[in-house]
């Protein structure tokens, strides 16, 4: 059904582009200043709900300060899937979320404020990760008729994407490491200018440019919007009955849908992973799974394969260079995930290397004077030192300790053993053939989708 009188009129001549992601860039550009890349990964995780393998989920976190742009990416995503698909809440109990049928029946879940998520609720999404298979615990419930009153009761929920907001000033004393070794941490781009575009929409400007972007924001964009929701509702999904279903049962009801990720994608993929920490076993799924949610998301342009599922022959659509492209052009915005590099640490980053003197170092107080000439925002003193040395221990740089002329001032390098590495875009041929894949180096370097 239409979602709007207004999509009522434009549904018949809707239509996506060939490459989805683009017009998912353009709806982003039209509702939320910057942060293209990171509507376009939430719009990818929420679509791994659509996926029949829930170890194909992706769970994803938005990060930024009180009131830095997360909501408004997180509902202009949202508003693009069905809202019976969406199990959306901004306070429950674990208990609740157990009991609720409306869970089982949701295919992805919307929740809000990580500071809003009960403690009980935190440990029950560990288990909701598609990797631990859902969640299971006993409880004890009244029974008349058994010993004391009261009888013990299994209950159990399935496994589904979720994603919430943090900030990084939690009263909760930072995410759990189990919890955030499990998402996809995602942080909004804030800056100055961006505040700045930013006021200028709520005082009812458009066609916004904002300082050191090349793109113009904030535009209608229903046609887009219409189009994309009419796709997007074209996904499959499947209920699930129990065998014995009374009045008040509700089906389960999940995705419908397999991808085919042929081998050369590892080939290509693999430099832009920081394969030191442990951590990186779970950052591999969440890549792959977002390259294979671009295949779904684009199913219109995409070949059908067979392929074998727990034994059983099954339809899938094939994975191809676009899908690659399609996340791979939003690395800056992947590099909190795959290297724990965060927009502030990049930006320390970015002025350790401009502000080295013809020597090779620099000091803090160049870095600082970097940033702030180019409206950023430099952490406070002790701050920017404790980044510097989580830097160097990623050999991203090296700290000569007091070795500046007044024997107390850090002294700091670049460093490139912690580069961070591009997608391999050649000699990949011969793995394409395999796959079936045309992998000529155009195809896989084509410029972002929203470049």
């Amino acid at each position: 059904m239409p979602f709007s009188a207004l999509e009522a009129a434009l549904d018949d001549e809707a239509s996506v582009s060939e490459n989805v992601a683009e017009d998912i860039v353009e709806y982003a550009r039209g509702n939320v200043i910057a942060n293209e890349e990171q509507l376009l990964l939430t719009v990818l995780q929420t679509t791994t709900g659509w996926f029949r393998q829930q170890e194909r989920f992706v769970n994803l976190g938005l990060v930024g300060p009180p009131a830095g742009g997360k909501t408004l990416v997180q509902d202009a995503a949202a508003d693009l899937f069905p809202d019976d698909d969406c199990y959306e809440t901004t306070d429950a109990s674990s208990n609740a979320l157990i009991d609720d049928p409306m869970w089982d029946y949701s295919i992805v879940a919307i929740l809000d404020e990580y500071d809003k998520i009960d403690a009980n609720i935190r440990e029950y999404m560990k288990s909701m990760a598609g990797e631990d298979g859902g969640y299971e615990k006993m409880r004890n419930v009244e029974d008349q008729s058994a010993r004391g009153g009261y009888a013990p009761e299994r209950v159990s929920s399935r496994s589904m994407p979720f994603q919430f907001l943090y900030a990084p000033v939690s009263k909760k004393q930072g995410l759990d490491h189990e919890l955030r070794s499990r998402m996809l941490m995602l942080h909004v781009d804030d800056n100055r200018a961006i505040r700045e575009a930013i006021g200028r929409k709520e005082a009812g400007h458009e066609r916004i440019d904002v300082q050191g972007l090349p793109n113009t924001y904030i535009f209608e964009t229903a046609n887009i919007e219409s189009a994309l929701k009419r796709h997007i509702r074209q996904l499959a999904t499947e209920e699930l009955w129990d065998e014995t279903p009374d009045e008040q049962d509700v089906p389960v009801r999940v995705g419908g849908s397999h991808v085919q990720m042929p081998k050369w994608v590892w080939y290509s993929v693999r430099p832009v992973f920081d394969e030191g920490p442990t951590q990186t076993n779970r950052t591999f799924g969440m890549v792959f799974n977002l390259i294979r949610a671009s295949a779904l998301l684009n199913h219109h342009e995409r070949p059908n394969v067979t392929k074998t599922v727990d034994g059983e022959e099954v339809p899938a659509y094939l994975v191809q260079p676009q899908d690659v492209a399609n996340v791979l052009s939003c690395q800056p915005a992947l590099l909190s995930t795959t290297h724990n590099l965060d927009p502030t640490k990049r930006d320390v980053l970015d002025g350790l290397r401009a502000s080295m003197r013809e020597d090779g170092t620099t000091t803090r107080q160049r870095i600082k004077d970097w940033m702030e000439d180019n409206d950023l925002n430099p952490p406070r003193k002790q701050q920017l030192g404790d980044i510097l040395e989580e830097l160097e221990q990623m050999y991203f740089c090296h700290i000569r300790e007091r070795a500046g002329e007044d024997g107390s001032t850090h002294l700091y390098e670049w460093r490139d053993d912690g580069k961070v590495e591009t997608p391999r875009l050649s000699d990949l041929q011969r793995y394409g053939e395999r796959g079936g894949a045309h992998l000529s180096e155009r195809r896989l370097a084509r410029s972002a989708p929203h470049a």
